[in-house]
């Protein structure tokens, strides 16, 4: 069976994808033996492309033909959704049926953004911080955003099988291969080829931030070169690393791992350690998953405590009167 996970990232309007191409091989019975992955690719606009505001015509070719090319016509597609505009509300409640629960979220939620419920497309997730207290958090991304990502599959012609989310399937992925020590804090960056994704992780992930760089493979850059550009997006992560660890005045972080996903000389760590002034290590590279970590990550069953957004969603269409 072919599959592609395509990969959105969003950096305000800004958007770029990366597709893995994988094929799954089963036994006779129907247990999976193997993903076998096929291709990676990369798609990137100029700074004149902005995703929400412009025909999207041009990125479904580009993402038709891609995938033409790598002979994947009609695979089921897995969007694994990678953005800074996804943002999280948390209301902390006394223990309720699940009706009154419902019924007293919807009223904090109201009161916090009118009309969320026409405005936003949003996930769930709650629990008991203790016997009398139960913590909820709604996950939402705009709606109108949405259903444009939702139409360009539509527009492509092939079956959404799901819809996740980038930060939340990789620590899903980094607790399941014990990539990291989970037993105390830590920071994990992954530095893809287009984006950087660093999730701070304490039992579970915490918060994650968003970098709109990445570094992609050295190419016909010789290793000087290649060095300089590195120590340069590193620099920049290194910025963003200090503001989270800043914000959580250390929180008890014991360690900072990272993985450039497409680093073949090793020097990331160093660099990030100098700039940091803190000691930076490798995470565990079990199966070589580290290579397409981000995609990779995207291709697992989500757990229940992960975040499934629809596949499908209905707008409110606006009356006369709103317009």
């Amino acid at each position: 069976m072919k599959k592609i996970v395509l990969n959105i990232n969003q950096y305000n309007h800004q958007v770029s994808f990366d597709m893995l191409f994988v094929l799954t091989q089963f036994f006779t019975e129907g247990k999976l033996i193997n993903n076998k992955i096929i291709n990676v690719e990369h798609i990137a606009f100029d700074d004149e492309f902005v995703f929400f505001e412009a025909d999207a015509s041009h990125a479904v070719d580009l993402l038709g033909k891609t995938i033409t090319q790598n002979g994947f016509d009609k695979a089921p597609i897995i969007i694994s959704l990678n953005s800074n505009a996804l943002f999280t509300e948390t209301v902390e409640i006394p223990k309720l049926s699940i009706q009154e629960e419902k019924k007293a979220i919807q009223i904090e939620l109201e009161r916090l953004y009118e009309d969320y419920q026409d405005n936003f497309v949003y996930v769930q997730r709650g629990r008991f911080v203790n016997k009398q207290l139960r913590q909820v958090k709604t996950f939402f991304y705009n709606k109108n955003h949405y259903a444009e990502i939702l139409h360009l599959i539509k527009r492509l012609k092939h079956p959404l099988l799901r819809v996740v989310v980038t930060p939340h399937m990789l620590a899903q992925a980094i607790q399941s291969f014990h990539l990291c020590d989970l037993t105390q804090p830590f920071i994990f960056v992954n530095v893809a080829e287009l984006f950087t994704t660093i999730l701070v992780m304490n039992k579970g992930l915490q918060t994650y931030h968003l970098v709109n760089q990445g570094i992609m493979t050295q190419k016909d850059m010789d290793a000087m070169d290649f060095y300089k550009y590195e120590s340069n997006i590193i620099k920049e992560v290194a910025l963003e690393v200090k503001r989270v660890m800043n914000n959580y005045q250390n929180a008890e972080i014991k360690a900072i791992y990272l993985n450039v996903e497409n680093e073949a000389n090793g020097n990331g760590v160093d660099l990030l350690s100098s700039y940091l002034m803190h000691e930076v290590i490798k995470p565990l590279n079990k199966n070589n998953i580290l290579e397409i970590f981000s995609l990779f990550s995207a291709m697992q069953k989500p757990k229940m405590f992960n975040l499934n957004f629809p596949t499908r969603i209905s707008i409110k269409k606006k009356s006369k009167k709103e317009k």
